[in-house]
């Protein structure tokens, strides 16, 4: 893939997730409350789970901006490199893998699911901004730290695809919640 199809990606990406997202908030407190069995996570978990996690890639970004990152046309091919690169591949086979989640990414079991709304909404609406933002940043040059390991980077480029396919890897999640045998109707 070249870079620049990349880069028209990356808003467009975030807003589908937003728009799938939406599909939740309809459902009453009690069904995205609702986990299929006590280590599975419930809607609202899986939601607060995108939150939690992106606002850490979207501090980074912010970093760059205000720092003034690099900027680029950024032509030519773009390939997945390095620890970001990897883990990208992990995640995009027909068997993704499972990655167990550190504590501090964990959401709590019972969650208000207005807070839950407004703070996964409010987010999406960051994440579409920074997306628009960075459009004229390299892709490559540039590096955001890791939310989930600070000593790790990550290429820009990787961290905007890694961030998409976690957040619709969630929200699939949710969705199956909404699959499984004893779901309440309401």
């Amino acid at each position: 893939m070249d870079k620049q199809t990349l880069i028209a990606g990356f808003q467009p990406e975030a807003a589908s997730n937003t728009q799938f997202a939406q599909q939740f908030f309809s459902l009453t407190d009690h069904q995205r409350n609702w986990q299929p069995a006590p280590e599975k996570w419930s809607i609202n978990q899986c939601l607060e789970h995108i939150t939690i996690t992106n606002r850490g890639w979207l501090s980074e970004i912010n970093r760059l901006i205000a720092n003034g990152a690099k900027m680029s046309d950024n032509h030519g091919e773009y390939k997945r490199v390095g620890i970001g690169g990897y883990m990208i591949g992990t995640l995009v086979t027909t068997k993704p893998r499972k990655y167990k989640t550190r504590k501090k990414f964990n959401p709590p079991s019972l969650l208000d699911t207005e807070t839950v709304k407004n703070d996964f909404m409010n987010f999406q609406k960051q994440w579409e901004e920074a997306m628009d933002k960075i459009k004229g940043f390299d892709i490559d040059r540039n590096k955001v730290r890791s939310p989930f390991l600070n000593i790790i980077k990550y290429r820009l480029g990787n961290t905007i695809e890694l961030n998409n396919i976690h957040t619709r890897r969630h929200l699939n999640q949710a969705m199956n919640v909404m699959k499984t045998d004893g779901f309440p109707k309401a």
